[in-house]
């Protein structure tokens, strides 16, 4: 594989995120930032990957440079409120739930995770 096409690096960061297989997809997402710092995409899913790996605060990191660069992304508002809450930082994490919902109300998971989190608080 060539280290100079991001999308190659990209979905193999994916397909080992699906896989289970964290670590080696945080690496291969490594490799498409740099060569794509701006896709918001790619920093979400390392965010995803981290987060699976118990690196909870590197995800958030990972998380707020995608929903700076993509402040709409109601998918990236809900995984920021899973890292949140894996951080036992329950009333940020509902914050971030509500602005996935806000962006889009029909988003399931955003919900789901909120009425949990407002248990905890």
């Amino acid at each position: 594989m060539s280290p100079y096409h991001v999308e190659e690096w990209y979905n193999k960061g994916t397909d080992l995120l699906l896989s289970g297989k964290y670590q080696e997809g945080v690496e291969c997402y490594d490799k498409a930032i740099e060569l794509d710092p701006n896709d918001a995409v790619i920093w979400r899913n390392e965010g995803v990957a981290l987060d699976e790996l118990g690196k909870h605060e590197e995800a958030i990191e990972h998380l707020d440079k995608a929903l700076e660069l993509d402040p709409n992304d109601a998918g990236g508002w809900n995984d920021k409120g899973i890292a949140l809450y894996n951080l036992e930082k329950y009333q940020e994490a509902v914050e971030c739930y509500d602005k996935a919902i806000e962006l889009d109300p029909n988003m399931t998971p955003a919900r789901k995770n909120r009425d949990l989190a407002y248990k905890l608080l």
